[in-house]
């Protein structure tokens, strides 16, 4: 999260009188869920508790974070609803679960399961199908059924609202802890503010062509150039990070036509030789010692990619994009090898990275692009104000480059694209 990102700015979802607009829900057990009952009177209905059925991703984060799920679970523990209003109702909620991620923390810590469990125990079995389905999406996102306990959680915060360069988003941070080298992608780092700045700035970077962004974390790079590229591609490796990145362009683009694709590539697939031809060996004795430098860092790359992996031999793009892609000496080498493979003829990557002093692996990179014969790089530092006025405070201190690297064509090197200072 950035200096510039605020919470709290996605719009709150009407709740007629069901509960505090707004509140933040905490985690409660059986008699807060009774107390927030008896305070809700009428008949009841569904249409004032929640969106819409086929309601928008936008609309489902807007009813969690406005204290929405408080009043559901109110609502359903104090209305005298027929079988057939409730089936409905699970129906939705279910829709509900299974859209939003986040959602079943809500559902739990606003004492949803207590009431939950009490439906089971009154209802007829058409009813009790729909309060299982009901259970299994909330435990499909991870949040185990526990009517009887007060529920260990705590709700999922708002997606961060972010300003690039007048174009805004939200973006949903991974709240798992990170806790090896692939799960760096569970936060936003300061350099992809920096690149996605730069590609707001001057948007011929990208204007028409097709775009793959690399080790996207968040996406926030390759979402601020959807309205100007021919088309976008986030790529990422840690399954976690592409189910978030997943979310969030169906967050920011509910259109499905204008919403970038998410798909697997691990760029260390690509390297086969390059480590060996850095240290003059080639006879693939390194393999071995490969292996259990990955293990060791926790990252061993998954053995079976999914079916629309990006993998060597496949797709080439006109523009590649990424941001502090580089934290150790193999991922210098295997982001040429990548950009090498990936990169059409004629066309740009273009790189933001914390300068060497501050981010090991780095100073490999110039080395490992050398080795791609048809690739040419420019470095220079990064130091336009408007460029770093998103940095984090704590992050002031480090330095950036910026990478332009082109792909000949011809043996000619290409003007297209470049440093955006010259423009």
């Amino acid at each position: 999260m950035h200096a510039g990102a605020t919470q709290g700015e996605t719009p709150g979802f009407p709740l007629a009188t069901l509960g505090p607009k707004g509140q933040k829900p905490n985690a409660m057990d059986d008699s807060g869920a009774d107390a927030d009952a008896a305070s809700v009177s009428g008949s009841f209905s569904m249409d004032l508790a929640c969106p819409a059925a086929g309601a928008s991703l936008a609309e489902l984060v807007a009813f969690r974070v406005s204290g929405g799920y408080r009043g559901l679970v109110a609502l359903l523990g104090a209305a005298e609803a027929s079988d057939a209003e409730l089936r409905d109702t699970l129906r939705r909620l279910q829709e509900m679960l299974s859209n939003d991620m986040d959602a079943a923390w809500d559902l739990a810590v606003s004492g949803g399961h207590a009431t939950l469990q009490k439906l089971l125990d009154s209802r007829s079995s058409d009813v009790q199908s729909e309060l299982f389905a009901v259970i299994e999406a909330s435990q499909r996102q991870g949040v185990a059924f526990r009517p009887r306990q007060t529920p260990l959680l705590e709700a999922r915060p708002a997606p961060v609202a972010t300003t690039i360069a007048g174009l805004k988003l939200q973006l949903r941070q991974v709240e798992k802890r990170q806790s090896a080298q692939r799960d760096t992608g569970f936060v936003l780092w300061p350099a992809a503010t920096i690149l996605a700045a730069m590609l707001r700035k001057k948007p011929e970077m990208t204007a028409g062509r097709s775009v793959l962004e690399l080790g996207a974390g968040l996406g926030l790079a390759g979402f601020s150039v959807v309205d100007l590229a021919a088309s976008v591609t986030l790529s990422d490796y840690n399954e976690d990070v592409l189910r978030n990145l997943r979310f969030n362009a169906t967050l920011n683009f509910p259109d499905a036509a204008s919403r970038p694709s998410v798909r697997f590539l691990d760029f260390h697939a690509y390297r086969e030789g390059a480590i060996d031809r850095r240290r003059g060996r080639n006879d693939g004795a390194l393999e071995e010692e490969e292996e259990e430098e990955e293990e060791e860092e926790g990252r061993m790359t998954t053995p079976l990619p999914p079916s629309d992996a990006l993998l060597p031999g496949s797709e080439t793009f006109d523009v590649i994009l990424g941001s502090d892609i580089i934290c150790c000496e193999e991922d210098a080498w295997s982001a040429a090898a990548v950009i090498g493979e990936k990169l059409r003829p004629g066309g740009v990557a273009y790189l933001v990275l914390a300068d060497p002093r501050n981010r090991y692996g780095v100073e490999q990179l110039p080395m490992a692009l050398k080795q791609q014969t048809d690739l040419v790089a420019e470095i220079r530092k990064v130091t336009e104000p408007e460029l770093l006025e998103d940095v984090l405070d704590e992050a002031s201190y480090l330095e950036w480059n910026y990478f332009v690297i082109r792909r000949k064509v011809a043996d000619q090197m290409v003007v297209e694209g470049g440093d955006p200072r010259s423009r």
